[in-house]
């Protein structure tokens, strides 16, 4: 039986976890039937799949509803611990399908039914394209943030394949090198940061650089306005320390006029004796 293009969304499952849910199947049999719309297997492709490989019979159930996308979307998203990358990539795969009157969805669009951002549908879309499926699977497995992999993109595509087999920090140093990049300190060795912090730091240094970026090239007015603000910070951080300087040297004074109107009250004083 086919595999409905709603089914072909969710990545399947590793040869290890496949193995493990044949296990759970022989143990336990099957909780849930798989769910068949238009003659396509809609739903649980991992099982049916297990059931072939076993030689057993897969239960299957009719899905009668209007909304098989949205069906889809909410079994998964309940049952899978997706993580925000791989989340980006099933909305990238799903803007790329024809929906009613034969429209696709937008990244943004995409974006909000899968609860992610539009720049991780951006990033996803990129991998999906310009990488060869090793990448791919890198993201869909969780092994590296699809920002991470969106810069190994860059690269030709058999440096893409050596570079994603190796471990994260391996991952990170190479987008490091291509990017001309020297990792700090604090990030070598072998106490310091996890490398999810690594790959969050590099993420989010290479996101704050591209808006700037876009900005500067632009010359948006938020730019300008950012510039303004930054001016007038200067000027009165620059103020600020004249005023700090000025009422030191009045507090200075004062001591000062103090201390002579003590000695001029006992001079005065031993006048009087």
């Amino acid at each position: 039986m086919q595999f409905h293009p709603y089914a072909e969304l969710f990545p399947q499952f590793s040869d290890h976890d496949a193995k493990e849910l044949q296990s759970d199947i022989l143990a336990n049999g099957i909780h849930e039937p798989v769910w068949i719309y238009n003659g396509k297997i809609l739903d649980g492709r991992n099982r049916w799949n297990a059931c072939n490989e076993l030689f057993i019979e897969c239960p299957t159930r009719e899905y009668i509803g209007n909304d098989p996308l949205a069906f889809v979307l909410s079994l998964n998203m309940h049952r899978r611990h997706l993580t925000e990358s791989q989340r980006g990539m099933v909305a990238a795969k799903l803007s790329e399908l024809k929906l009613g009157a034969n429209l696709r969805p937008t990244h943004a669009q995409a974006a909000t039914m899968l609860n992610v951002s539009e720049r991780t549908v951006d990033s996803a879309s990129k991998v999906i394209h310009n990488s060869p499926k090793e990448v791919v699977h890198a993201v869909e497995s969780g092994k590296v943030s699809v920002s991470l992999a969106s810069k190994v993109a860059d690269m030709p595509k058999k440096e893409q394949k050596k570079i994603v087999s190796g471990t994260k920090k391996e991952i990170i140093a190479a987008v490091a090198k291509q990017k001309e990049e020297e990792i700090p300190e604090e990030y070598q060795g072998d106490f310091g940061p996890s490398d999810e912090e690594l790959e969050n730091a590099i993420s989010e240094e290479s996101r704050i650089f591209d808006e700037y970026k876009m900005c500067m090239e632009h010359e948006y007015p938020l730019a300008q306005a950012l510039k303004e603000v930054v001016r007038y910070k200067e000027a009165a951080r620059v103020a600020t320390e004249r005023f700090n300087g000025l009422q030191n040297e009045c507090n200075e004074l004062i001591r000062l006029v103090k201390a002579r109107d003590r000695k001029i009250a006992k001079l005065e004083q031993g006048i009087r004796e």
